[in-house]
């Protein structure tokens, strides 16, 4: 479909994870989780609006979502920062609504709590400093004054790949000790190095 008037692409994977909610009785954070993660797109879409950019497509995975834009942004240093950083702050923002509304109209707590975890959680995993996320873009769009488009590229991504190496054995190493929480770590280690490996 479209969002927006840009194509939308929902990853099969995405439909996997509601079903495994649903069975587990977590429909609801799931379908918070999806509303958290279109709020950080829409803040990239609106500036890209902003700057006149084209946006090809959105597409959303099991654990967030990413905005493509025309090629041209990639080589503008500027105005990548710029459509980059404003995701995790658009985060921040939700969060301070969030808090808020809360103060005027009582949500119920475990969803109001799991929307402020979700958020926090998606803003500090998209500062990672690992392409195609948006921490990643931003250290790109720093490299890429000195070491031209291609290596600051190549560099950004590399250092993506070892976060996800990285975070597949901290999610090793926890499972190990018995935390069930540490699968989540390994599925989010193999999204980040096989997301770099394709912007490489």
């Amino acid at each position: 479909g479209t969002y927006l008037g840009i194509p939308v692409k929902v990853n099969p994977l995405f439909f996997v994870l509601l079903l495994g909610a649903a069975l587990f009785g977590l429909l609801p954070q799931s379908l918070i989780l999806f509303a958290v993660v279109l709020w950080h797109e829409t803040a990239h879409i609106l500036v890209a609006r902003l700057y006149h950019l084209d946006v090809t497509e959105v597409e959303l995975l099991p654990f967030g979502g990413v905005a493509r834009f025309e090629a041209l942004l990639q080589t503008n240093p500027a105005l990548e920062w710029k459509t980059a950083v404003i995701g995790p702050l658009s985060n921040v923002v939700l969060i301070g609504l969030l808090y808020a509304v809360q103060q005027y109209y009582a949500l119920p707590p475990e969803h109001y709590e799991f929307a402020v975890l979700a958020s926090g959680g998606l803003c500090l995993f998209n500062l990672l400093p690992a392409l195609p996320l948006d921490g990643g873009r931003v250290l790109r769009s720093i490299l890429v004054r000195r070491r031209g488009f291609r290596e600051a590229t190549d560099l950004a991504a590399r250092i993506g790949q070892v976060i996800g190496v990285l975070m597949c054995c901290w999610g090793a190493y926890t499972l190990y000790l018995g935390y069930m929480g540490g699968g989540a770590f390994i599925v989010l280690g193999v999204f980040v190095f096989t997301a770099a490996a394709s912007e490489r």
